[in-house]
């Protein structure tokens, strides 16, 4: 795997460990209602700010970009 390859899977993984975090979060705070991963699009249609990781909660949304900024 090229070195900008190995870059992105690392930053996926952070990406991926991040949403599973807030997922757990959901289990114990109600005002948490969504999760979207690698979303293009939010559920009402409207166009999403990052596709990363968006949180849904009763009082507003939380857009994550996903960054690793080091190496393992």
């Amino acid at each position: 795997m090229s070195e900008a390859g190995v870059r992105s899977s690392v930053g996926d993984e952070y990406q991926i460990m991040l949403a599973v975090w807030w997922l757990t979060q959901m289990l114990s705070d109600e005002t948490l209602s969504k999760i979207e991963v690698e979303s293009t699009s939010m559920f009402n249609g409207e166009r999403a700010l990052v596709d990363d990781v968006i949180i849904h909660k009763n009082c507003g949304i939380i857009y994550c970009q996903c960054k690793v900024d080091h190496p393992r």
